[in-house]
């Protein structure tokens, strides 16, 4: 299944909710411009893929670091020279935070190997605090431009499960269509999709092997 553009996507999509000749549609395009919209946010959030996987490298300032806006979850941050950072609770990190900046002058430079980070809104807070223009590295998951604004061309996860997207659009489109007899066929076909990608995406992170067990001896 291809699709050329997103005008060739929305069309055929158009067609499968209100027929062939979709010059006659009483539905517009801004309305399935809208749906589709709606489908990008469900899409992102019931499916992974390594597509999205994406490389990281972000400023200390002030101890923060903001992410990425198409930064949809956090996997990984280190320093140079992969020195893994690891994740604590928000309110633990802000009491270690306070407690730091009570005693030492502020400063435990070299007294810890290894230092935590939190979210803070939109970015990342570290402890022991982090020094300005710190390179924080890592990957995150990546949320695509919008299609309906930047077209399919390059996103390679629309590419991938082109079908998924179809599903989506259309059972998203339902309720709005009063398709109460096609809707649950959507619905059912949408979650089969989407659990087929994130099965197939699982499949190709442990190349079709099974997970091991490691016995200690």
């Amino acid at each position: 299944m291809l699709f050329g553009s997103y005008a060739d996507f929305r069309n055929r999509l158009h067609q499968l909710m209100d027929g062939d000749d979709v010059s006659t549609s009483s539905i517009s395009t801004n309305i399935i411009d809208l749906i589709v919209s709606m489908v990008e946010q469900r899409v992102y959030r019931d499916v992974r893929s390594s597509l999205q996987d994406a490389s990281l490298a972000v400023t200390v300032t002030a101890n923060t670091a903001t992410l990425p806006s198409d930064c949809i979850e956090l996997k990984n941050l280190h320093f140079s020279g992969n020195r893994s950072l690891k994740y604590a609770p928000y309110e633990d990190l802000e009491q270690r935070i306070q407690l730091q900046n009570s005693i030492s002058g502020g400063s435990l430079s070299g007294q810890l190997d290894t230092v935590w980070y939190s979210l803070e809104g939109d970015g990342v807070i570290f402890w022991p605090t982090v020094t300005d223009g710190t390179i924080i590295n890592g990957r995150y998951v990546k949320r695509f431009p919008d299609i309906a604004t930047n077209d399919i061309t390059g996103n390679t996860f629309f590419a991938r499960f082109p079908d998924l997207w179809l599903y989506a659009a259309l059972a998203e489109s339902g309720p709005y269509l009063g398709e109460r007899d096609r809707l649950p066929i959507w619905e059912t076909k949408y979650t089969q999709l989407a659990n087929a990608a994130n099965l197939f995406e699982s499949r190709r992170k442990y190349q079709g092997s099974k997970l091991q067990t490691r016995v200690s001896v």
